[in-house]
C-alpha cells in the first residue's frame, strides 16, 4: 500500500472512506478466489499537480461481466448487489472526477 492523501483534498474523509471501502471489499473478494500464491492487491493514492489519483489493482480468477455499462454481480441474488461500483461512479462524477474499471 502506498498512501499519500493530500491535505487540501476537496473530498471529506467520509466520502473517501466510502470509495475505499467499496473498492477494497470488491478487491478482497476477488483475490480470495485466487490461489494463495497469486493473490495480490495494490493500492496507490497520490496527488499529481492538482489531481488526486487513486489506483487499485487486484488479482482475479475471471474477468468481471458487464451488461451495457454496469457490472453484473457474481454473487447469489445478484439483484441485491453491485451498488458499490455505481456509488463509486456517482461520487467520482459529483466531484468532477473520472473513473475507469
Amino acid at each position: 500500500m502506498d498512501v499519500k492523501v493530500p491535505k487540501d483534498l476537496n473530498v471529506s474523509a467520509y466520502v473517501l472512506t466510502g470509495i475505499l471501502t467499496n473498492l477494497l471489499d470488491n478487491a478482497i473478494e476477488a483475490a480470495e478466489k485466487c490461489r494463495p500464491e497469486s493473490r495480490m492487491i495494490k493500492l496507490h493514492l497520490s496527488k499529481v499537480n492538482h489531481m488526486f489519483l487513486l489506483l487499485l489493482e487486484n488479482s482475479n480468477v475471471v474477468m468481471p461481466v458487464r451488461k451495457k455499462e454496469k457490472f453484473v454481480s457474481s454473487k447469489k441474488e445478484s439483484e441485491f448487489h453491485g451498488y458499490g461500483v455505481e456509488s463509486i461512479k456517482y461520487i467520482t462524477e459529483k466531484y468532477d472526477g473520472e473513473v475507469e474499471f
